[in-house]
């Protein structure tokens, strides 16, 4: 499987909801085909060892691993959730500040949420399939 780029990625930042919803759309498409070709996505993992000496609370993380289906369907929540927002946002919404959960001294317009979202999204899919090419050569 040839590693699938998406074009148009750095478009979302010129930003309006429709740039917002292909980019989205995209991404969902590169997921798709990942997974057609017999791709999985890593289960995600728990809180590095420093998380609760740091002060953070661990109540918020399952202390069974789940499973793969359970991870999925919850995954899929999630990308629905982010899709029907982006179906209806406005760009008075996406001007709208907010406050920073880990900084508030820092708030963040919804825009701004959003590109770390696409960017966390494109990311975490590169590292996904970054060696299959290599694994499938094999």
């Amino acid at each position: 499987m040839a590693a699938v780029r998406l074009r148009g990625m750095n478009d979302y930042t010129r930003a309006g909801g429709s740039q917002l919803r292909a980019a989205w759309a995209a991404l969902e498409r590169v997921r798709d085909e990942v997974r057609t070709e017999g791709g999985r996505a890593a289960v995600p993992g728990r809180p590095n060892a420093e998380y609760e000496t740091d002060g953070n609370d661990m109540s918020v993380f399952a202390t069974v691993t789940p499973s793969y289906d359970e991870v999925l369907a919850v995954r899929a929540e999630r990308v629905g959730m982010v899709r029907e927002f982006l179906g209806g946002v406005t760009v008075e919404e996406l001007a709208t500040v907010r406050s920073h959960p880990w900084a508030p001294e820092y708030p963040e317009t919804t825009l701004s949420c959003l590109h770390t979202i696409l960017e966390e999204e494109w990311e975490h899919h590169r590292y996904a399939v970054r060696d299959l090419d290599t694994i499938e050569g094999r």
